[in-house]
């Protein structure tokens, strides 16, 4: 069973990082399994990633029962499998306009992830963080969060994650005046990360994308300029804007001048 189990949510999360709603069938097979043949521990492993699957795809009803599930089994544990069940939580309580849980339960993942050193998971959880920051109004705090899940998946060996971050800080930048050019880019260097991987990102988070991206083109329909494929750039420009100790050069949306 424990083959079938792997098998089964391997599947959900590689379908999951695209978005495709058929990842929550594998999520649910594999939950299912566990708990037709497999052992308590094994259910209580599962169930986090079944949940991140699902809210990764816009199946908010199955992620909330997963979590419901799940938090007991896992309340005293301090273990990768909790870092996802309170980052596939914070997600959840994001979705559902809850910021303030949404905020407590993300920096629980964050700081348990940091000590743990589970650096796969903490550019979606800082993002989280961030956007739930910025929806209440606290831009610096929501620009710290932002810039540390930056730097998290640019340790990253693999790219993909830092498009959400990037979007993050392209949101975070929005929200400060005069910061419309870095966004253009931010959000360009994104879109690249994602068309080459074909990595939508999650439904929930993508309508303030859109929003964002709709913004930028009203104010700068020229951008973004020839370097959006320059990830490098896009991280450095990120530092840029996203420090508490800022200045912004005047060229600094020079490729959209």
């Amino acid at each position: 069973v424990d083959l079938q189990v792997g098998a089964a949510i391997g599947m959900g999360c590689v379908l999951a990082e695209r978005a495709d709603r058929r990842a929550a069938d594998f999520a649910a097979e594999a939950i299912e399994l566990c708990r037709s043949d497999g052992s308590a521990e094994q259910l209580a492993s599962t169930l986090p990633t079944a949940a991140m699957i699902c809210w990764q795809v816009g199946d908010l009803e199955s992620a909330r029962r997963y979590v419901a599930e799940a938090m007991p089994l896992l309340a005293d544990s301090r273990r990768i499998a909790r870092v996802v069940l309170l980052g596939a939580a914070a997600g959840v309580a994001l979705a559902d306009g809850d910021l303030g849980t949404a905020i407590e339960l993300g920096t629980m993942a964050e700081a348990d992830g940091s000590s743990l050193g589970i650096e796969r998971e903490l550019p979606l959880i800082r993002s989280l963080l961030a956007r739930a920051m910025l929806e209440r109004g606290d831009v610096k705090a929501a620009a710290r969060q932002a810039l540390g899940a930056v730097t998290a998946a640019r340790s990253l060996s693999f790219t993909f994650p830092l498009a959400v971050c990037l979007e993050t800080a392209a949101l975070v930048c929005l929200a400060q005046p005069g910061d419309s050019e870095a966004a253009g880019r931010l959000l360009a260097a994104a879109a690249v990360i994602r068309q080459r991987g074909n990595r939508p990102g999650p439904p929930t988070l993508r309508p303030a994308v859109r929003q964002a991206r709709a913004a930028v083109a009203a104010q700068r329909p020229d951008c973004p300029g020839d370097d959006a494929a320059d990830l490098d750039a896009a991280v450095a420009l990120a530092d840029l804007v996203l420090r508490p100790d800022r200045q912004l050069p005047a060229d600094v949306g020079s490729a959209c001048q």
